[in-house]
């Protein structure tokens, strides 16, 4: 692993690769790896997690993978998919009020077609109807599962898994205090799953009761970074939505990278309405000293970036900038079937080549 000072200087680097090509009108960001460094968050209690998780995987009996639906593919973890591929797999949505609809009910459509069941979620707050739909899909799937098992007095077991900060143990908690059978909600069983806004703050397995008919455990698990993020524009995404932590990337890089998609993609009203701004910002400097304008006190001199960076993106994930699809859904799909096709290509020609 490099030290934090090394990835900052790969990643500050690679950064102006990017803001150039933008600026030069590119369509897409470039890819880090080219520049020599890569975005990482990996530390010492992920790497415990994840053997424990892979290890504990083989006795569940399904698993609730919960991603952030502003980023419905690229918010998962792949080294997940073979523990959990013969198991049954409930994907959720969540953060669906800072979502576009559309593109959520696109993504949710395709992962259906793919077998998968899939809910799109809002766990916020007290409100537990958001989380009814998927609080009637757990029913059905362990009343199913209960019918075929030899001993039924023993509980089934779920886990609940997905990258940091996307909304597990608020989700748990949900499901917890929805249940109709109020014994879920005593003793260490009806204990609450920790949550908070940052990303990292369950740090160990824990498991809580969401139903006594049939019998229902869940496993909270530690959001599980992928250990490498090969593409940087997928890294400054998860950075945005907060599954990275701020200061592995720098709240201004991730200003500046949010201001750059925002005039790219034509929303720059959003901003101009939130901090009632005249006119379009061409980039991340004019727009902090605008908006420390406004923050400012009258004896405060200078422009404290830092601070209008935290601000900017504070109103970006709270959705005062509207509702954001980070991702192009309908280009994730078109790929995911395109490796679906070379996958069956690579397997007929090797099949074609054995039988010769």
């Amino acid at each position: 692993f490099f030290s934090l000072s090394v990835l900052r200087v790969y990643f500050n680097h690679a950064m102006r690769q990017c803001l150039r090509a933008f600026a030069q009108g590119g369509s897409s960001m470039l890819h880090l790896v080219e520049y020599g460094g890569t975005i990482t968050w990996f530390p010492g209690h992920m790497q415990k997690a994840s053997v424990q998780v892979a290890k504990k995987l083989r006795n569940m009996d399904f698993v609730l993978e919960v991603r952030d639906a502003r980023l419905p593919f690229i918010c998962h973890n792949p080294d997940l998919d073979k523990y959990v591929e013969r198991r049954k797999r409930v994907l959720v949505l969540n953060k669906s009020d800072l979502a576009e609809w559309s593109e959520s009910c696109k993504a949710q459509k395709y992962f259906a077609s793919q077998g998968i069941f899939t809910v799109i979620t809002r766990a916020k707050g007290e409100a537990y109807r958001n989380c009814e739909p998927l609080k009637k899909l757990i029913q059905r799937i362990t009343w199913q599962l209960n019918l075929k098992r030899e001993f039924r007095s023993l509980p089934l077991m779920g886990m609940v898994v997905g990258l940091p900060n996307v909304g597990k143990s608020a989700i748990i908690n949900q499901l917890r205090l929805s249940s109709p059978d109020q014994s879920a909600l005593k003793g260490k069983a009806g204990k609450r799953a920790k949550e908070g806004p940052l990303p990292g703050v369950t740090r160990d397995l824990g498991w809580v009761e969401v139903s006594t008919n049939p019998h229902c455990l869940l496993v909270d698990t530690p959001g599980i970074m992928v250990k490498r993020i090969p593409h940087i524009e997928d890294g400054l995404k998860l950075s945005l939505c907060g599954n990275i932590k701020d200061s592995i990337v720098g709240v201004e890089n991730l200003a500046q990278y949010l201001v750059n998609f925002m005039n790219h993609n034509g929303l720059h009203e959003r901003y101009m309405a939130a901090f009632n701004l005249d006119r379009r910002c061409s980039d991340w400097d004019e727009l902090a000293e605008r908006i420390w304008g406004k923050m400012r006190r009258r004896d405060q001199d200078g422009t404290d970036t830092q601070l209008a960076a935290a601000h900017f993106l504070a109103k970006f994930r709270n959705g005062g900038l509207g509702r954001f699809t980070l991702e192009d859904v309908s280009s994730a799909i078109e790929m995911q079937n395109r490796k679906v096709r070379v996958s069956e290509e690579r397997r007929r020609w090797g099949t074609n080549k054995s039988a010769v």
